[in-house]
């Protein structure tokens, strides 16, 4: 049996909140206003201080953030939720979650048409649109519905609380690496947060609502 819809839970309201920051965010890189000032700033500050190994490493870290390690990493973690759930409700889960995202994402890109960085601080570079930035919310909705998947399998407590932060830590890395390499602005990763941190919320409540039995999630 599904669950039965009861109250709406924090995450809608949550996703609501996010969805108008996204909409505020959005705004301000067109006005230049709000956190969109400290799109030049930041950007320079972390130009100045590259090295080659952190160049290296921040390579590496946003590479974990491309669809050449998403999309397996999505596949084989809902494939091996399903067969441990003996369902493809899990399956269905991650698509919408991550499809969804990817979708959002590039809709608003071509709709935006925000800029790149300019070419003298870029160190790699960077196809397609500027906003948001498509490594952060890819991985923010991929670690973020696998965490969600993977939570109430986990004992409570510290185990919990490391996977959390474990996954947290991923969906930082990969934000600060599209700004030190210079393939976004501020604003872009800020926005990439939002933009999946709404849909990711609907999905799970959707999920929460709709699954057979699925552990408590958080």
């Amino acid at each position: 049996m599904t669950r039965s819809a009861g109250p709406v839970g924090w995450r809608v309201p949550t996703a609501v909140v996010l969805a108008v920051l996204f909409v505020a965010v959005l705004l301000c890189t067109r006005a230049g206003a709000g956190p969109a000032i400290l799109d030049r700033p930041l950007l320079s500050f972390l130009a100045e201080r590259r090295t080659g190994p952190l160049t290296v490493l921040m390579t590496a870290i946003t590479t974990l953030g491309s669809v050449y390690c998403l999309v397996p990493l999505a596949v084989l973690g809902a494939l091996a939720r399903s067969r441990l759930a003996r369902s493809w409700w899990p399956a269905v889960v991650v698509l919408l979650a991550v499809g969804g995202t990817a979708v959002l994402t590039f809709a608003v890109k071509v709709v935006d048409g925000r800029a790149r960085p300019p070419a003298g601080v870029v160190a790699v570079v960077g196809e397609d649109f500027s906003f948001p930035s498509g490594h952060t919310s890819n991985t923010t909705a991929t670690i973020g519905v696998l965490t969600f998947l993977v939570y109430g399998l986990v004992r409570p407590g510290r185990p919990r609380v490391l996977l959390v932060t474990g996954a947290v830590l991923v969906m930082a890395a990969v934000g600060l690496s599209r700004l030190y390499l210079g393939v976004h602005w501020f604003t872009d990763v800020l926005g990439g947060y939002l933009l999946a941190g709404a849909w990711l919320l609907l999905v799970t409540e959707l999920a929460d609502r709709l699954s057979p039995g699925r552990p408590p999630s958080p």
